[in-house]
């Protein structure tokens, strides 16, 4: 759901993408600008990172629940959990497949989200730039400190993608996982909505799903009415 969020609020900032020309524009003719459409990507662009940070917060909530009988296994710390995955703390019962996949992400990409969330969440926003020449959208944040200089990414749009795409293979990975280990049920699932009513079918876990799969509850109600299949 979190994702889904992201995806939503990505739409909205890539509006205003092609809205920044104007501050710079703005600038040149009155001599200032309070560069509105500029903090409003600011603002926008940082909502996406802290949603980024809250699918893993539900993926930390989630492990707790399924392996709440591990020795190591916590939900207050997010960064705790990929950590001890790295350091390999967790008792047996808790799956190599998924601390590998933590201990890979805790090696590369989650510090730099980590850091990022934590300042934003905590401390002051960030500013953007408009590089004219590459088009790209240039972040600085001075509470992110590289030595004596600020936290600068040339290219925030790209680091946002990149994210998130790291973010939805991890949950991919694991989620793809924990779905070998389940039992070969059927379950009943919410196809969607139409007209206003319910559409459900069956599905059989551990079974290849398409389209087609299952066997759909609803046509006991929809076939003998008209317009509802």
């Amino acid at each position: 759901a979190h994702l889904g969020k992201y995806e939503t609020l990505a739409g909205l900032a890539n509006r205003l993408v092609a809205e920044l020309p104007a501050d710079q524009a703005e600038l040149e003719r009155e001599g200032f600008t309070p560069a509105v459409r500029s903090h409003e990507f600011v603002a926008v662009s940082e909502s996406l990172v802290c949603e980024l940070y809250s699918a893993l917060d539900g993926l930390k909530l989630f492990l707790f629940v399924a392996y709440r009988k591990v020795s190591g296994i916590q939900k207050q710390s997010t960064e705790t959990l990929f950590k001890r995955a790295a350091e390999a703390k967790y008792g047996p019962g808790f799956p190599a497949e998924i601390q590998g996949l933590l201990a890979a992400a805790y090696g590369s990409w989650f510090p730099q989200l980590r850091g990022l969330r934590t300042t934003i969440t905590h401390g002051q926003p960030g500013f953007v730039t408009l590089d004219r020449d590459t088009g790209k959208v240039r972040y600085i944040h001075t509470g992110l400190m590289e030595g004596p200089r600020p936290f600068v990414v040339d290219d925030m749009v790209g680091l946002l993608n990149d994210l998130f795409l790291k973010v939805r293979e991890l949950l991919d990975g694991v989620f793809g996982f924990l779905l070998t280990q389940l039992s070969v049920f059927e379950r009943d699932v919410m196809c969607g909505f139409y007209k206003a009513r319910g559409y459900r079918r069956t599905v059989t876990v551990g079974t290849e799903i398409t389209r087609d799969s299952g066997r759909f509850l609803a046509r006991e109600w929809f076939d003998p009415q008209p317009g509802y299949e």
